[in-house]
């Protein structure tokens, strides 16, 4: 709450150097915040901190994506690592096998369409697929693909000038839609 009421006090700019600040900050302090909410009022069970901690990290690797298009291999891996470790002493269940599956068919597809998935994107489904069965895997690549589809709709109707367009944004939010 404290940095969401500093940042509209501030009116969006830098503390010391008053450089404008984007809207996005806003949006990243209320979704992990409400992230924060949501774990207090849970009873504390692993499943419950492995699902904040891929929620968590999958918000932080959105923002990084959307602002550089990007996905930081270093926050992808250890949060994977955390994510696992939870869920094995939550006792669920790890679908180890998916991982190779996805990569012969991102490896097909990839073999045929030059333009794709960017490699990033690639190694987060690689990473989230420990995680989900199969058809949550379809629902979260079908809303995702959806939900860029009309992202890239919207930047042409606006005439933006964006070559590429990021997909772990779209990804996060198919997944917080799969998890909630």
């Amino acid at each position: 709450m404290i940095p969401i009421v500093s940042i509209i006090a501030l009116r969006f700019r830098c503390r010391y150097c008053q450089t404008k600040l984007p809207l996005r900050y806003l949006y990243g302090e209320t979704g992990f915040g409400c992230l924060g909410l949501w774990l207090s009022q849970q009873t504390f069970s692993w499943l419950r901190v492995g699902q904040f901690s891929w929620l968590f990290s999958s918000l932080i690797i959105a923002l990084i994506d959307w602002q550089m298009l990007i996905i930081p291999l270093k926050t992808l891996y250890s949060s994977t690592l955390a994510i696992l470790i939870c869920w094995l002493l939550a006792k669920q269940t790890i679908y180890w096998w998916q991982p190779l599956i996805l990569l012969l068919f991102f490896w097909i597809f990839q073999k045929f369409f030059n333009e794709g998935f960017g490699g990033g994107d690639i190694q987060l489904l690689l990473c989230w697929s420990l995680f989900l069965n199969v058809y949550q895997i379809g629902w979260l690549l079908f809303i995702a693909s959806g939900l860029g589809l009309g992202g890239f709709l919207i930047l042409k109707i606006k005439k933006s000038p964006q070559k590429r367009l990021p997909f772990a944004p779209f990804l996060t939010v198919a997944l917080f839609w799969l998890l909630w």
